[in-house]
């Protein structure tokens, strides 16, 4: 059921991602969705998934990394406008009809190699 996840992502946290996944079934299908939509505008950014659990006892969710080298604040800049055009074209209307716990975000990475790459 999940064991393609981890062809889309590098999976942090695995027990704990699979346990939420456990409990949410109907996330696998939007995290199988997610990487096609994320190459739009980041084409050559590996992703990886987490779990995060908030503050509360019943606050969690699954974290998606886009993740991109950031030298400088233009970089910075450029990948937050991706970001949003990202959530204004696609994420924010998925997100709004869904009950998944999954957010989208960047994360900065100095270095990207050939083998991180998803």
């Amino acid at each position: 059921m999940t064991d393609d996840l981890s062809t889309l992502y590098t999976i942090r946290d695995v027990s704990e991602v699979w346990r939420y996944l456990a409990y949410h079934p109907g996330a696998v299908r939007l995290l199988r969705q997610i990487p096609a939509r994320v190459r739009e505008y980041f084409p050559e950014a590996p992703l990886a998934l987490e779990y995060h659990q908030g503050p509360g006892a019943d606050e969690e969710d699954l974290r998606v990394a886009i993740i991109v080298p950031m030298p400088d604040d233009a970089a910075l800049q450029d990948a937050m406008k991706r970001l949003t055009k990202l959530g204004d074209d696609w994420w924010l209307d998925i997100w709004a009809h869904t009950d998944s716990g999954i957010c989208i975000d960047i994360e900065a990475a100095e270095e990207i190699d050939d083998d991180a790459r998803r």
